[in-house]
C-alpha cells in the first residue's frame, strides 16, 4: 500500500510543469478531486460483489481459477 501512493505526488507534479502559472493549483485540485471521487466510489466494489453477487466471500476467488 505504501508503494502504490508513489505516483500520486509525481502525477501532480507533472501536471504543474505542463499548465501554465495561472491555473496550476485548479488543475490540480480538479485532478484530485476526480482522482478521490473515483476511488470512493470505485472501490467497495469487490465487497459489494461478494455480498450481493458471489453470496460467499470465498467465492470470489473460485470464480476466476
Amino acid at each position: 500500500m505504501f508503494m502504490m501512493s508513489f505516483p500520486m505526488g509525481t502525477s501532480v507534479a507533472a501536471l504543474q510543469l505542463i499548465f501554465p502559472n495561472q491555473v496550476r493549483g485548479q488543475v490540480a485540485a480538479v485532478f484530485l478531486f476526480f482522482l478521490n471521487l473515483g476511488g470512493q466510489s470505485i472501490g467497495p466494489r469487490p465487497g459489494w460483489l461478494n455480498n450481493h453477487v458471489f453470496y460467499d466471500e470465498y467465492m470470489l476467488g473460485d470464480r476466476f481459477r
